[in-house]
């Protein structure tokens, strides 16, 4: 499904602040084109106005490095990411401009993080999905294969670093909801499982049905307030 340009708009912009705040002063930023909406892009504040632009398309992302050193510099890049050449060139004439389509928004992360010339850091989506993919091979194996690799794993567990985005909530929505709740979770009608040790209220989370990432609304209209069951079937159970 297309992305759209609200969506793109409001995932780069984030990206700006994220790569920004990786170096604590302002590296690149975020712009779209008042005449044409879809010209979205991260620029290069100095020394070099570099421009990379990251735009909707029908299968995730198009990005598409603007100046020639930017082009020289990441082509190499983006093949190696890819696997494949550009897919056209935006002034086919000129042969300017090559364009890439990226269906993975982590993709674009990591483009957008060498354009910045700043070294990559993964998201914490990225590493639950990776241990997501390990559990379900571990979950196959038979138990005599994962006790053999546990009887030589360490105990320890490795540790890494994470960048990972976050919508500022707007706490009234959250408040309006569990009030509106009052104590029963909106999805299965039972009342809350337990009472908070902080205020003795309800214990319910706030769910966004479309979530943000995806462009959702920070609104009443597009939140329930569930009990932790529920709330975990939304994310995690097979939809009825």
């Amino acid at each position: 499904m297309k992305t759209t340009v609200e969506q793109v708009k409001a995932l780069v912009w984030a990206l700006a602040d994220e790569l920004n705040a990786g170096l604590s002063r302002a590296v690149v930023e975020p712009y779209q084109q008042d005449v044409t909406l879809e010209n979205i892009s991260l620029k290069k504040v100095s020394p070099n106005k570099g421009k990379l632009y990251i735009k909707p398309c029908s299968k995730g992302y198009e990005v598409v490095p603007s100046f020639a050193d930017d082009v020289e510099l990441m082509s190499p890049f983006l093949v190696a990411l890819t696997g494949k050449k550009h897919k056209r060139y935006v002034h086919k004439s000129l042969q300017r401009e090559p364009i890439w389509e990226l269906e993975d928004w982590e993709d674009v992360r990591k483009a957008a993080y060498f354009f910045a010339q700043i070294p990559y850091q993964s998201s914490l989506a990225v590493i639950q999905q990776n241990f997501e993919t390990k559990l379900s091979k571990a979950l196959q194996d038979s138990s005599e294969q994962r006790r053999r690799r546990l009887a030589t794993a360490s105990i320890m567990p490795l540790t890494t670093q994470v960048t990972t985005r976050v919508f500022l909530r707007n706490p009234d929505v959250v408040a309006e909801a569990l009030y509106r709740a009052n104590g029963f979770c909106e999805v299965c009608r039972k009342p809350a499982p337990f009472l908070k040790k902080a205020d003795s209220s309800p214990y319910l989370e706030v769910h966004h049905i479309k979530r943000l990432a995806d462009g959702g609304h920070d609104s009443l209209e597009n939140v329930l307030a569930l009990c932790p069951n529920c709330h975990r079937q939304a994310h995690y159970g097979i939809t009825q």
